[in-house]
């Protein structure tokens, strides 16, 4: 998720034109991702005036700006913000944030993935919370990007999950769809639109805990390797036979995309229609297969 934002900020910053020419982007919760100018003026002027001034705050040492920063994400004024924490937009750094990169340079190839349970990872991994009652579940909601409607967003997913379903399943689904599923959906849409190149897959291989399921970053571990070593990828993806499989599909893929070459799988085109390879999922389908093509509005 990091990652994808940094690596998706290349496409519009000066400087980068012949420096990238294929972009992997892993989850990148684009509408959460950078902070307009006038924030981070904020933000600098409030961490000059608790560190005493700006000739301090320019002479104090990095852990005492640190923790100056993480102190300051306590005050009411920068709730919900991230605070410095996120690239700031400038005309002469940063022109455009990872959610208006969409359409820069369209001759950058992209492969863009999400996993199937992407919302497990902040509401259950991070561990295990009490369950929200209805006025801190409406308080979590509104605080995700792009949430127009608390209410209508929850009362949705009771619908679709049915209305005994508790809390924390709600924030796993409405978190995930929030803050990745949808805005990458709507980003790839909107790039395939304007001649871009790109290729979807999603990562449906689930964590051995079934609590968490394809939880957002199962695909790391895969990627590179590193679910049979004991680490921290083990718990996540697993060291199973089957792990193995979706590893090694996950690795081709992704390998013959970084060559230049064909992933498997037919990029979007410009109506948004488009295939998603599919890796992972239950023990007796293929360790990747292409789903039918899906449409989303660039609207």
């Amino acid at each position: 998720s990091a990652g994808a934002l940094c690596a998706t900020d290349q496409l519009p910053v000066p400087g980068s034109e012949d420096l990238v020419a294929r972009a992997v982007l892993l989850s990148p919760p684009v509408l959460d991702a950078a902070h307009r100018e006038a924030l981070g003026e904020r933000w600098a002027q409030a961490l000059a005036d608790r560190a005493g001034g700006w000739d301090a705050l320019r002479a104090a040492p990095v852990d005492q700006v640190v923790g100056l920063g993480e102190a300051l994400l306590g005050d009411p004024a920068f709730a919900g913000t991230r605070g410095g924490a996120l690239p700031m937009i400038h005309p002469a750094t940063l022109p455009a944030g990872p959610a208006d990169a969409a359409r820069a340079r369209t001759g950058v190839d992209v492969l863009l993935g999400t996993t199937a349970d992407e919302g497990a990872f902040f509401f259950r991994a991070a561990g295990r919370r009490p369950e929200p009652d209805a006025d801190g579940l409406r308080a979590m909601v509104a605080h995700l990007p792009g949430v127009e409607d608390a209410d209508a967003e929850s009362a949705r997913w009771r619908t679709i999950l049915g209305p005994e379903t508790d809390t924390n399943t709600l924030l796993v689904r409405i978190g995930g769809e929030a803050l990745v599923e949808r805005p990458a959906t709507r980003w790839a849409a909107q790039r395939a639109q304007a001649g871009g190149r790109v290729h979807r897959l999603r990562v449906d291989h689930a964590a051995p805990d079934p609590d968490l399921g394809a939880l957002h970053s199962v695909d790391v571990p895969l990627l590179f390797g590193t679910y049979d070593d004991g680490g921290a990828g083990t718990p996540m993806a697993g060291d199973t036979p089957r792990a193995a499989e979706v590893s090694a599909a996950l690795r081709g893929a992704v390998g013959a995309f970084a060559r230049g070459e064909d992933p498997g799988w037919p990029a979007r085109e410009a109506s948004g229609d488009g295939a998603v390879a599919v890796f992972g999922g239950p023990g007796d389908v293929p360790p990747m297969r292409v789903a039918a093509p899906a449409t989303q509005s660039v609207s």
